[in-house]
């Protein structure tokens, strides 16, 4: 039986200033005295007033439902504007949507004990962050329900601090903030630079995250996963555990392999406050395609939100000298009752032009020796434009152009300080050059050189949509993204264990989307194959499907009532535990 609270908010108007009437009952109906439910850190108007109230309408009356089994319940024919904004961020947090792929979730396996605890803070963690309330809100909606719930009071947190302990979220990230023009380093994100003394900018905000705590629960989650797919016999042909640079550094023992990846994003666009967001991101080449890319599995290393963008030493400098300590001493893992050791490695990194140029501190793209690869020069166009370099394929095969090597680039670096000019295209020093090589490592964005439509296709770039989502306001940003990825990060990765069977498992999907217009449109020649296959006509009790699933791919035929444009297929599919008996004569 469910024990709710409901409040109930009406307004009058028989003054200048409006009046609003609140009122408490019990699941009874009874009132509930107004001097009780205001024993609480504010005043209840002010409580309910950011508690959510606009999210259930009901006859002109704002009524919001708080059930003790897990649940906040509203007119499902009135939804406001703010929880409609809000979707594009519950599919990335939902688990009906995970990853925006059609699969069984029996393979993805969910820790339930202690299941009504961990389930009431989960829904009271999404609704926080749905109403866009901050920590003083917070910690008055926590004191509201404590003051009223008659089930299990000791187990609702008193604070905003003890909410994110007993669901067992640690924000680990360190906070760094600079001035946006001279880029000296602040104590406070509010503080004016000593050097400029002029703040007509923002300050810029740095965030760097615990790779160690990132990279154990990752492994955590997918340790079934990668133990699969280190047999060579599963492992798919064309990915990067079969390349030479991948096999060249195997010693044989547990690793784990860097696939580091940043970019830029606009996250407010008014004249008066532009800024964006830097972040950077790596993938564990360990983990099977397409799941290395689920948002659950990306690691994030650092994340930059300024108004400018980040210089590459700012930006690069502590992630690496992390990077740099795990390689020398690796990481312990604990997984079943046993501490395993991996070692680490840096496989790539990987970006589109602009942010491929900063970090390997090489000229753009629209200058000369802009490739990393080789040392082709470039020409400008010719007049009246002349503002274009151009790199013909007709110069670049008549004179072989001299390959690029980390060595000539070290030694580049070294010349500008005396020669005080950009040599060779080399702009400076790399942080990246002491973990790869930059002419071999850094990879081309097949993405953005090849495909001519900008689609949000890969995690890089999908990623960069979710942080542009997951912050609410427009002041310190930064620390809202970095704050809101560790909570739902850290509660998913409780909650979710990946299985190989993802990748395996074939079934025929049973469903309602069968056209059988389509079916009766091909009746006489699907009835004359049918009995030529079985030697009778089909029956009533013949089952119709119009999708196939292979591991995470799912195929559909011309039958499929909700394909559109969409390409169908014709899949043959051998059913093993179903046996037909035909006669012939």
């Amino acid at each position: 039986m469910k024990s709710r609270l409901f409040v109930q908010k009406n307004f009058s108007s028989n003054s200048s200033n409006n009046n609003t009437d609140i009122q408490i009952y019990d699941d009874f109906g009874n009132q509930i005295d107004n001097k009780e439910a205001k024993n609480v850190s504010m005043t209840l108007n002010h409580e309910l007033e950011h508690v959510g109230l606009e999210y259930c309408y009901n006859e002109g009356d704002q009524d919001i439902v708080m059930n003790s089994e897990n649940e906040f319940e509203h007119d499902s024919s009135s939804v406001s504007d703010e929880t409609e904004s809000n979707n594009n961020t519950n599919d990335f947090l939902s688990e009906k949507n995970i990853d925006q792929f059609d699969f069984d979730l029996n393979n993805i396996s969910t820790d339930y004990e202690n299941v009504y605890p961990i389930q009431f803070l989960s829904q009271l963690m999404n609704f926080i962050r749905d109403a866009c309330l901050n920590k003083t809100t917070t910690e008055a909606l926590l004191a509201l329900l404590r003051s009223t719930c008659s089930f299990g009071i000791d187990n609702i947190p008193k604070t905003t601090n003890s909410l994110w302990q007993q669901v067992g979220v640690a924000f680990t990230y360190k906070r760094f903030y600079y001035c946006s023009i001279c880029f000296m380093e602040l104590i406070h994100y509010q503080d004016c630079c000593s050097h400029c003394k002029i703040k007509s900018k923002p300050n810029s905000e740095l965030f760097i995250f615990s790779i160690d705590d990132e990279l154990k629960r990752i492994v955590q989650t997918n340790i079934d996963v990668i133990r699969w797919y280190s047999v060579p016999d599963h492992q798919i042909n064309a990915d990067i555990v079969n390349g030479e640079w991948y096999k060249r550094s195997n010693t044989g023992e547990p690793r784990l392999s860097l696939m580091l990846s940043t970019d830029g994003k606009p996250l407010i666009k008014s004249k008066q406050s532009k800024t964006s967001v830097w972040p950077v991101i790596s993938f564990l080449v360990e983990i099977p395609p397409p799941l290395r890319e689920y948002f659950n599995n990306i690691v994030l290393l650092g994340l930059w939100h300024s108004p400018v963008t980040p210089p590459c030493s700012l930006l690069l400098d502590k992630i690496v000298n992390n990077i740099k300590l795990l390689m020398a001493t690796g990481i312990n893992i604990y997984l079943n009752n046993k501490m395993i050791h991996f070692s680490i490695n840096v496989q790539l990194i990987t970006g589109d032009f602009p942010a491929r140029s900063k970090c390997n501190r090489l000229v753009n793209h629209n200058g000369f020796y802009a490739c990393s690869r080789c040392l082709f020069e470039g020409t400008r166009c010719s007049s009246p434009c002349g503002n274009h370099t151009l790199y013909r394929w007709t110069d670049f095969i008549l004179t072989p152009q001299a390959q690029r090597t980390q060595e000539h680039m070290n030694l580049c670096a070294q010349q500008i300080n005396s020669v005080n000019k950009i040599v060779f295209g080399v702009v400076g020093t790399s942080p990246l050059a002491s973990i790869l090589s930059i002419p071999q490592q850094s990879t081309f964005d097949y993405f953005h050189l090849v495909l001519e439509i900008h689609f949000r296709l890969f995690a890089s770039e999908s990623c960069l949509q979710i942080f542009d989502k997951i912050a609410h306001g427009s002041v310190i940003l930064g620390e809202q993204i970095s704050f809101w990825w560790c909570v739902f990060r850290q509660i998913r990765s409780k909650e979710t264990h990946y299985s190989h069977h993802l990748l395996i498992d074939e079934k025929l999907i049973e469903d309602n989307f069968f056209d059988f217009n389509n079916l009766e449109k091909y009746r006489q020649e699907f009835d004359l194959v049918y009995n030529q296959t079985f030697g009778e006509f089909p029956n009533l009790s013949l089952k119709y499907y119009s999708r196939y699933q292979c591991g995470l791919i799912v195929y559909h035929s011309v039958s499929y009532s909700r394909r559109q444009n969409s390409n169908s297929y014709t899949v043959c599919v051998k059913d093993e535990k179903v046996e037909f008996e035909t006669e012939h004569d």
